[in-house]
């Protein structure tokens, strides 16, 4: 597989602009990012990269990632920065003064339809994420304040992106015009989310993001629905302080009558620039100094629980270094099966799954040590962990 090959034999090519030069005078922000191509076997990415003049400091800054629709699929790259507001607004002279930061804008080259969905899963995402964290060893990003956008399909694949790839990626995520089907089988994540979507949507239906966003809620997380018009996001500063005074991470907007294309009259808002730049995430950032970074696991592996002893909930990480079918279960001392926690084909990459203490009934089982074994191909683990009631 194209995508699995090592960071440490990543062949980047970088402009001469490695260093970031201030724009000479009347140049809008589309100017002030750098053009860059990341070559992996025989296919390359092409992509931007907007570094603000504030990076030259000790400090640590956020990163928005940017993705664009399926119109821009093959072209230069200059339509993804220059259209729609999805990159040109983070670099705006009012934004980097409040809220310096990278903005990194890669192009999805053309693919047959036929063949753009198995890309975009297989090879377009894992090569994004290679590049990424390039880009962290490489700059001074903060990686507790990297969020992801994108609209049209760029939304969807920014769902997918946090969903279904890396869970533990992003702090937030603000999908526009195109949420993720709930029966492609995602993964619960805590990333916090604010995406948008026109009620009357003919491209791609208002029920994609509509249903993910009750599923989450559903989860048994809070979500708050906003019905609103084109040009209004539908919160005032209050209302959002409010929101976020109690917790509450994740919104929905839906705009009444509107149809696909809502971006370039939402990007702008300064509430939802005040909102995204508010997120971060809750574990430590990666000492990036030390350039250890994993960016494709090279092995599998099988983590230990955590936590271990646990009541009434535990989480059991894995790694795979490629497209693998993994099954996942949980027996007793005796070698019986209690649980089926997974029997599901996954990417490449680092992935977890969920044990609430329950067997294949849906009956909590007796306090006391139990095994969970991983099979994935010709790889086999076992591990123990201890449930207590």
């Amino acid at each position: 597989m194209k995508a699995k090959i090592a960071f440490l034999i990543l062949i980047l090519t970088v402009s001469h602009e490695a260093i970031y030069q201030a724009p000479a005078f009347g140049q809008r922000p589309a100017d002030k990012f750098l053009r860059r191509v990341y070559y992996f076997d025989q296919d390359s990415i092409n992509y931007r990269l907007f570094v603000p003049e504030e990076s030259i400091t000790s400090n640590r800054y956020p990163l928005v990632l940017t993705l664009h629709g399926s119109g821009e699929c093959g072209s230069d790259n200059n339509r993804h920065i220059l259209n729609h507001r999805i990159a040109e607004t983070w670099a705006e002279d009012s934004t980097q003064q409040q809220n310096p930061t990278f903005v990194f804008s890669p192009q999805i080259p053309y693919r047959p339809p036929n063949q753009l969905k198995n890309y975009l899963i297989y090879t377009f995402t894992p090569a994004v994420d290679d590049i990424l964290d390039s880009l962290i060893i490489e700059f001074p990003i903060d990686t507790s304040r990297l969020y992801i956008t994108g609209l049209s399909l760029g939304g969807t694949i920014s769902c997918g992106y946090i969903y279904w790839y890396r869970l533990d990626r992003f702090a937030a995520a603000v999908p526009m015009s195109g949420g993720w089907q709930m029966d492609w089988d995602p993964q619960f994540t805590p990333i916090s989310i604010w995406a948008f979507h026109g009620d009357n949507d003919q491209t791609v239906p208002v029920e994609y993001t509509r249903d993910m966003m009750l599923a989450l809620e559903n989860a048994g997380i809070e979500v708050a629905f906003i019905h609103s018009i084109l040009g209004d996001i539908g919160l005032t500063n209050g209302e959002l302080d409010s929101l976020l005074n109690i917790g509450v991470n994740h919104i929905y907007t839906e705009y009444i009558g509107a149809g696909h294309d809502i971006w370039s009259q939402t990007y702008d808002d300064p509430i939802l620039h005040r909102w995204l730049f508010s997120q971060k995430k809750e574990t430590s950032p990666i000492n990036v100094e030390s350039k250890t970074i994993t960016v494709i696991p090279t092995f599998y592996n099988l983590y230990d629980n955590y936590p271990n002893p646990f009541n009434p909930e535990t989480e059991i990480h894995f790694q795979i270094p490629e497209f693998s079918h993994v099954v996942l279960k949980v027996y007793n001392l005796l070698g019986q099966e209690i649980r089926t926690l997974t029997e599901k084909s996954y990417v490449l990459g680092h992935h977890k799954v969920r044990w609430d203490g329950k067997d294949n009934n849906g009956k909590f089982v007796a306090s006391g040590v139990y095994l969970y074994m991983m099979k994935a191909g010709e790889f086999s683990q076992v591990k123990k962990m201890m449930f207590l009631r």
